[in-house]
């Protein structure tokens, strides 16, 4: 039963799993650390930055780019999966917020699944719940727009996959924040 309106949820940090070449449905491909080459996040830009509170810190991921290049592919089908402290939660709502300095890195589409799995890195054990806008803008770099997810299923895990990005050519999908909102169970 919930109760009054939908409350932040507390993320538990130590599960941040940096993904990249993956889509809804699909197997998670780890992302890590590093200066070049695909698959990787610079150092300085680390996932641990979704979850900080800080609108200055952000992730940001290559995918399909190298370092320093820029095309078409860059950032797409990167994102992460992450799991929610202490029990299932019904997620109805989420906030991303932009990389206050590289508008054309923003997420543009996104999809996100849940999943109450022990294996997070099967896509079949992944539940598709939205597939939609990222609700970043090009002009406000501060927040972006609250949107609702019509969901009613609870979950412990839920993995954010950017589908695509604001600019045409970009070397990397960034954003500063993600709040997730919704009901604990």
């Amino acid at each position: 039963m919930k109760l009054g309106a939908p409350v932040q949820l507390h993320i538990d940090v130590s599960s941040i799993n940096p993904i990249w070449n993956t889509v809804a449905g699909g197997d998670s491909t780890p992302a890590v650390k590093g200066s070049s080459g695909y698959g990787t996040y610079p150092g300085g830009k680390q996932p641990k930055y979704l979850f900080d509170n800080n609108i200055t810190t952000v992730f940001s991921s290559r995918g399909n780019s190298e370092a320093g290049a820029n095309n078409a592919d860059a950032g797409k089908n990167t994102g992460f999966y992450v799991s929610t402290i202490g029990c299932q939660v019904v997620l109805t709502a989420f906030q991303l917020y932009p990389d206050p300095d590289k508008a054309r890195r923003d997420p543009l589409t996104i999809t996100i699944e849940g999943s109450n799995s022990n294996d997070l890195t099967k896509g079949d054990n992944w539940h598709l719940l939205y597939n939609g806008p990222a609700g970043l803008n090009s002009t406000n770099r501060i927040e972006g727009t609250l949107l609702s997810i019509n969901n009613s299923a609870s979950y412990l895990s839920y993995r954010f996959l950017v589908k695509e990005i604001r600019g045409v050519v970009s070397d990397f999908a960034s954003y500063s924040e993600v709040k997730l909102y919704g009901y604990y169970t």
